[in-house]
């Protein structure tokens, strides 16, 4: 079992439990309501996008009905959880990638740009968005560089849901 998310040095009132074989996620599940709503939207046999994928509390869900899942997480530490998320619950039909998806200057090149983090789940690499954080003196806990890719050079097809 793996708990997230959270930064285990504050007190996580609501934590996600992941479990092995079948169990599913214990409530406390954040959009909970929204990952059941969009699961109708997945037709049989097609494949799914989760952008933004954080440590997979949507993918999980949606690997159960999803032929495929492509999972897209730009944060290196959120991509590692993710990934341990999809090993210990043997989803063999997810696919997960390091990269954040934009627009760079040129499809079929990838950019790199500086990812700002408030706490591992929110970020930004707005100039505008890092300046609110400075000002509020809102703590900026991680920076790192990250690549920016365009989803369409992934040529995904059969695709119901992103």
């Amino acid at each position: 079992m793996i708990i997230s998310p959270g930064n285990f040095k504050q007190n996580v009132v609501f934590p996600t439990v992941f479990c092995k074989n079948g169990s599913g996620i214990i409530p406390g599940i954040y959009e909970k309501q929204l990952v059941d709503y969009s699961l109708q939207f997945i037709k049989p046999g097609t494949n799914v996008i989760d952008i933004g994928a954080h440590s997979g509390s949507w993918t999980l869900f949606l690997a159960k009905k999803a032929n495929k899942v492509y999972s897209f997480e730009a944060q290196r530490m959120k991509y590692y959880q993710l990934c341990g998320n999809i090993a210990i619950n043997e989803l063999n039909n997810v696919y997960a990638y390091n990269t954040g998806l934009g627009s760079p200057s040129q499809r079929g090149t990838t950019e790199e740009m500086m990812l700002y983090g408030i706490d591992y789940g929110s970020s930004s690499m707005t100039p505008s968005a890092i300046k609110n954080f400075k000002e509020k003196n809102v703590p900026i806990k991680d920076i790192e560089k990250i690549k920016i890719k365009c989803l369409d050079d992934y040529q995904l097809d059969n695709v119901s849901l992103i």
